[in-house]
């Protein structure tokens, strides 16, 4: 009877410690602790992400909700050269997590193109294209995906270039078939 209760104790916690590292795993350590990528607010979780890739935050300058806990960030670098977008997530105690940043864009135009872009992906929430208008005459940024025609969100911060921005569920098995291109306002496409 004594073996039994103590083959039984011992299963109980190794299926407990088993437990807790699962836990562990799928909570990112319980968040009770600050990784690189987390704070209290977006914008502190986005300096301390920064701090230590040696990237460079300045100020957010558009949020953007992807729903209930997820949002699409804009933000300047300290320099205030460049714009970057960043996908962050707001975990079950409150605490908010970078998931991932794009490569930045530069504010002033350096190439003899309407726009810039580039692209965001989590891999678990959304992925999208992004990037900044450069030519007064783009009235719109249209974006084709497999055969549907729509157009992308567009927003202006004082003193800075028009932002462009689209994004997708990543479970759309059509997101890796997309291409984009700037119209004016008659509908005719700006060359790049």
């Amino acid at each position: 009877m004594k073996k039994i209760k103590i083959t039984l104790l011992s299963l109980v916690l190794v299926l407990l410690s088993s437990l807790l590292v699962v836990a562990y795993y799928y909570t990112d350590g319980f968040d009770f602790k600050d990784s690189d990528g987390t704070g209290d607010t977006i914008e502190e979780a986005l300096v301390n992400f920064s701090e230590k890739r040696n990237l460079s935050f300045g100020e957010i300058i558009k949020e953007v909700y992807v729903d209930q806990e997820t949002k699409l960030i804009f933000y300047m670098d300290r320099t205030q050269y460049s714009l970057s977008a960043s996908i962050v997530k707001q975990k079950w105690n409150g605490k908010w997590k970078v998931l991932v940043v794009s490569a930045n864009q530069l504010l002033e135009q350096i190439e003899d193109h309407p726009y810039s872009w580039g692209g965001f992906s989590d891999d678990e929430t959304i992925m999208g294209y992004w990037g900044i208008i450069y030519y007064e005459n783009v009235e719109k940024m249209v974006v084709k995906k497999n055969k549907e025609i729509e157009i992308a969100e567009m927003f202006q911060h004082p003193n800075l270039p028009r932002v462009w921005y689209k994004f997708y569920d990543v479970t759309d098995p059509y997101i890796r078939n997309i291409s984009f291109w700037p119209e004016d306002a008659n509908g005719n496409e700006v060359p790049w």
